[in-house]
């Protein structure tokens, strides 16, 4: 094989390992595409370097004293960026010096071990579910890099200017190939192409031999700079202010399997994750505390039936729709789903129903966490009459410190002389609820996420009497806050609205963008309900996202989903459930229901479950001895040279360097490939030159000695060669 395409192979592979290594920092999420754009900009300026580093004394004086000063200033970063970032920058330079200067053997291998240390350094800092993406391209490309360092080692022992000649194993034993060397190179790729692919299988059985404890390296915890962005927040401050940037970042995708076509109204897509109940000082925060009222601690019961399994007593208002939710880098206390769940399952899951008893689901290990899970919701829609019947007399139902809680609000005088206005006329709960959305949501109010600052002091009352222009939890804010100054129970809701239809899967994708702040408000004898004050002009200004954006947006949770389940959720009895009712199936011809419980698919027998683990076995000790078989192959011919083949190859190297100066082109060519050049040519002394080669074949591939005495006779006739085209 040439030494020039070794020298390709070895940069190609060592490339895409390294570009690899620095992609499995992206998958972290604390590390922008800036740091491929070094990658690559390293691996084009590499061969410069290299030159520099041969050509110049000033060069490698300035990259040493540069090498030294950031060691002398290490101590920065670490107090900057802390001690997993000093390190993984400290990493990224040493790669970096490595590759713009000179490298032997030595260097490459410091060159992968920096690779993979920034692969150890991307799993320290829980990637998300991409890794699984970026691994088995590293784990194949450091194969390839591995086995072109050996190529290139073995072509540097050979001698400058020489390739490395690639034979079969059972050369010198009558079995030559008829191919030649191209025959062998391609016999070597194809034993490296196996050897990745075995590298993948084993890699893959150690996996699927790890016990799972939970989300493990994919619970990713995003940073931010503090910048007010779209998304849930486990508080509500209305004198924040500010514009809102749009985070178009797929958080969760639905299906609900039992609606006709997959499809819901998106309109009533009210995805809840939990109520703010409790407010003061211009914050809405969660009220830590049985929120039941009344007769709902009898009515109304919250059950653990097993571990993450939940039930509720249904309350009969509304119809059931089920949900199968997956959701991405989940809420930190929030199992989020449709208004009022009666049933979550996520078996094994560490989630529970929120002690606050609201309706809501608690995720107990505090944690962002990748968590797929099955919903039954009541989807209430209450008749206008029912909730007109409805009493006010909160306060005789409620004891004094709840209805307190519920009903406090701190508006001035004049917006709550605003709320008379509005509410005039009206004698139900129900009326002057409807009557205060109406205003909200009139002409007179504009929605943008980017509203004009509000003052610390009183923002809602600004909002209500002057701006009048805000986003949602201005609008839902205010409202809770004008029904409570008429004595009703109310409190904003967070979670997300809408979803976006995705035919492919049939299912929803709901983003971050969408996240929502709604009200509900409490009726007695009936239960907490819905409202949505924001205007029906809401997201008119919510950021544009391409067709390219949605697509890989949504095929990457897709892929999250589906790493979740079948990554992180392994079970190896699951698994083999499974793969034996699928191939029962097959091996039916089809026939039988997939939904069967009792294990047997389509009538089929015990003896078919044997049948298959006998196969199954099979196949795996076949894989075993394959890549038994395979290894040892590749290491056969990896004993060290005898002295009759040390005294072969230097006689290969004299008869080659003997044609080169007799004008003989021998560059790139392997011993048979230069014997057949010299009767090509028709040069006279071609038949000794080719007896020369024959002794350097047998001896060094053949097993045939190649005493001293013999040596120096194939000496004598090499310096003898009087090589010239025949008169």
């Amino acid at each position: 094989m040439p030494r020039r395409g070794i020298q390709i192979a070895l940069r190609l592979s060592s490339g895409v390992f390294i570009l690899s290594g620095f992609a499995a920092l992206l998958t972290t999420g604390d590390h922008g595409p800036g740091y491929i754009v070094l990658a690559l900009v390293l691996l084009i300026l590499a061969p410069l370097g290299e030159w520099l580093d041969s050509r110049y004394v000033a060069y490698r004086i300035i990259s040493t004293t540069i090498a030294i000063g950031y060691a002398v200033t290490l101590v920065v970063p670490l107090v900057q960026y802390g001690l997993l970032e000093a390190v993984t920058r400290l990493i990224v330079f040493v790669l970096g010096y490595l590759l713009l200067h000179r490298k032997r053997e030595h260097e490459y291998y410091q060159v992968f071990l920096m690779t993979f240390f920034l692969l150890l350094s991307a799993c320290a800092r829980f990637p998300d579910a991409a890794i699984g993406l970026v691994l088995p391209v590293f784990l194949v490309s450091a194969v390839w890099a591995f086995l072109s360092l050996q190529l290139r080692v073995e072509s540097d022992r050979g001698g400058a200017g020489e390739g490395v000649e690639i034979v079969p194993l059972d050369y010198g034993r009558g079995k030559r190939a008829a191919g030649g060397s191209t025959h062998s190179v391609r016999a070597l790729f194809v034993s490296a192409a196996a050897v990745s692919l075995m590298s993948l299988l084993i890699a893959s059985g150690v996996f699927l031999a790890t016990p799972r404890v939970g989300a493990g390296f994919l619970s990713a915890d995003y940073v931010s700079d503090g910048s007010a962005i779209s998304g849930l927040a486990n508080e509500v401050n209305l004198s924040a202010g500010g514009p809102i940037s749009s985070n178009n970042r797929a958080v969760m995708t639905a299906q609900f399997p039992d609606e006709p076509g997959g499809r819901f109204d998106p309109e009533r897509m009210y995805w809840r994750a939990a109520p703010h109940a409790l407010y003061g000082g211009n914050m809405w925060g969660a009220w830590e505390a049985d929120s039941r009222i009344g007769d709902e601690r009898r009515r109304i019961q919250y059950t653990v039936e097993s571990p993450g399994v939940l039930a509720r007593t249904e309350s009969g208002h509304g119809r059931k729709v089920k949900q199968v939710i997956f959701a991405d880098d989940a809420d930190t206390q929030s199992v989020v789903c449709l208004e009022i769940p009666i049933r979550v399952e996520a078996p094994g899951q560490p989630i529970g129903w929120s002690t606050r008893f609201d309706n809501s689901v608690a995720a107990r290990d505090q944690a962002r966490h990748n968590l797929k899970y099955t919903v039954i919701s009541e989807q209430d829609s209450p008749q206008e009459d029912v909730l007109r019947r409805c009493k006010d007399t909160y306060a005789a139902a409620m004891n004094t410190f709840t209805y307190g809680q519920l009903a406090y609000q701190d508006l001035s005088p004049k917006s709550i002389e605003l709320v008379k206005q509005i509410t005039a006329g009206k004698t139900t709960p129900y009326d002057k609820t409807v009557a205060i959305r109406d205003y909200l949501q009139s002409s007179s109010f504009f929605y943008t996420i980017n509203p004009p600052p509000l003052p610390t002091e009183h923002p809602v009352d600004t909002f209500l009497n002057s701006t009048r222009i805000g986003h949602c939890e201005l609008f839902a804010g205010a409202m809770a806050l004008m029904v409570r100054s008429q004595g009703i129970p109310a409190r904003v809701v967070k979670g997300y609205r809408g979803g976006e239809w995705n035919p492919s899967d049939l299912s929803y994708t709901i983003r971050a963008s969408m996240a929502h702040l709604w009200v509900e408000v409490y009726f007695l004898g009936y239960g907490w309900v819905t409202f949505d004050p924001s205007p029906l002009n809401e997201g008119s200004e919510a950021a544009t996202v391409s067709w390219l954006s949605k697509t890989v947006s949504r095929y990457s949770m897709r892929s999250k989903m589906l790493w979740y389940q079948y990554v992180i959720g392994y079970n190896p009895r699951r698994l083999f459930v499974n793969l034996n009712s699928w191939s029962l199936r097959a091996l039916a011809g089809g026939s039988g229901s997939s939904n069967s419980r009792d294990g047997a698919a389509g009538g089929a027998s015990p003896m078919g479950g044997a049948a298959l683990l006998v196969l199954e076995t099979a196949l795996g000790l076949g894989a075993v001895l394959l890549a038994w078989k395979i290894w040892t192959r590749l290491h056969a011919s990896r004993s060290t040279l005898s002295e009759d083949q040390t005294r072969a190859i230097r006689l290969f190297r004299r008869l080659r360097a003997k044609a080169q100066r007799l004008g003989v082109d021998c560059r790139g060519k392997t011993a048979e490939e230069m014997g057949r050049e010299f009767v090509r040519l028709g040069w006279i002394g071609a038949d000794e030159a080719n007896a020369v080669i024959r002794t350097y074949s047998d001896a060094r591939f053949g097993g045939k000695p190649l005493p001293v005495d013999e040596y120096r006779k194939w000496l004598h006739t090499v310096r003898s060669l009087r090589l010239g085209a025949p008169g």
